[in-house]
Formats: structure tokens, C-alpha cells, sequence
């Protein structure tokens, strides 16, 4: 079924795109609006039909979700998939995020990211001392893939913002990265 707007600048108090579909997300439901203008006869039965035919078949409607206690979360991994869980329950991961519930977890969720980024930061620079490799060594690691080609990313080790050891490559990855994680696949290329 094909929605027809009358003109560019009646939309008859609904937002809708070039498509004639509604871009009320979260709003009231402009169906009940009609039913509830036809009611009050604030509108006549004509107006009311030629109006309905203008409204999408499903508009959408805020949803009513009772909001949860937060838990006390024992690391990140945890408090994502709580967030995972809260996403399905509100319907999208836009819509939670825009949530008084994310805003209240937010502070407690960033926390969590930091200490678990500091830990990941620890653990790579302990494998590079166990390896032998140092920031501003120049690295390179051969993979090869199902259909016998090889690619050979090469590099220098250095930290990012976080302390997280990454390979900022000489040129260009095979899918345009600039840089990548270091690992202990990586070798020291001897000058």
C-alpha cells in the first residue's frame, strides 16, 4: 500500500519523510490522535478517513518499560551483557541509550571500560617484555589465508593513548587500516 502526501508543507502535524512514512520515533500514536479528534468532533468523518489513509499501517509507539536497580557489576564483560539484555527489553540500542536508565548506569559502565582498558594495556606490555620487543621496534607478521595468498604486515610498535601496544603499519592493511594491535604472531625484523 503506497501513502500519498498532499503537499510538501501539509503533513496534516506529522513529521514524515519523503516516503510518506511517519518519523515520529518514540512519539504519541497520530492514530489515536485522529480517533481521538474524531470523537471529540473536532473533525468530520470524510477528514478522518482521507487522514488515516495518510498514516503509515504501524506507527510507532514510546514504550512503557519499568525501569530495573542497577547490580554492582564485577568487571565490564558483565555490564555489557546487561546492557545487551536492557537493549532487547527497550526494543533498540538507540532507544536505551537515550534512556534515564543508561544515563545512571553510564558513569558506573565507563568506569568498568577504563579498568578493564588499563588491564589489557598491562597484560601487552608484559608480553612484549617477555618476547623482547620494544616501543619503536620495527615488527612484521605473515598471515596467510584458505586460498594460499600471504599478507605481511609490517611496522613499528608503539602505545596508544591507553598504553595498548599497536602496530602502525608502513603501509596501508589489506582492508585500509592504519594501524593494528600488536601480538605475539608479530616478529622483530633485524635492520
Amino acid at each position: 500500500m503506497s501513502y500519498r502526501v498532499r503537499s510538501k508543507n501539509s503533513n496534516y502535524g506529522f513529521n514524515r519523510n519523503s516516503h510518506g512514512h511517519s518519523t515520529n520515533k518514540g512519539a504519541v500514536n497520530p492514530r489515536k490522535l485522529l480517533e481521538q479528534k474524531l470523537m471529540n468532533r473536532e473533525i468530520s468523518w470524510e477528514e478522518f478517513e482521507q487522514q488515516s489513509r495518510m498514516l503509515p499501517s504501524e506507527t510507532r509507539v514510546k514504550p512503557e518499560i519499568a525501569s530495573v536497580e542497577i547490580p554492582d557489576f564485577k568487571n565490564y564483560d558483565e555490564a555489557q551483557d546487561f546492557i545487551q539484555e536492557r537493549i532487547i527489553v527497550y526494543g533498540s540500542k538507540d532507544v536505551y541509550t537515550s534512556s534515564e536508565e543508561y544515563r545512571e548506569l553510564y558513569p558506573k559502565l565507563n568506569s568498568l571500560r577504563q579498568v578493564a582498558v588499563n588491564e589489557q594495556a598491562k597484560q601487552g606490555q608484559v608480553a612484549m617484555m617477555e618476547v623482547g620487543i620494544k616501543e619503536g621496534d620495527l615488527v612484521e607478521y605473515v598471515q596467510s589465508n584458505p586460498w594460499s595468498m600471504t599478507f605481511i604486515r609490517k611496522g613499528k610498535v608503539k602505545l596508544d593513548a591507553d598504553g595498548i601496544p599497536m602496530v602502525s603499519l608502513v603501509q596501508n592493511d589489506v582492508d585500509s587500516k592504519k594501524q593494528v594491535r600488536w601480538h605475539k604472531g608479530y616478529i622483530k625484523v633485524i635492520d
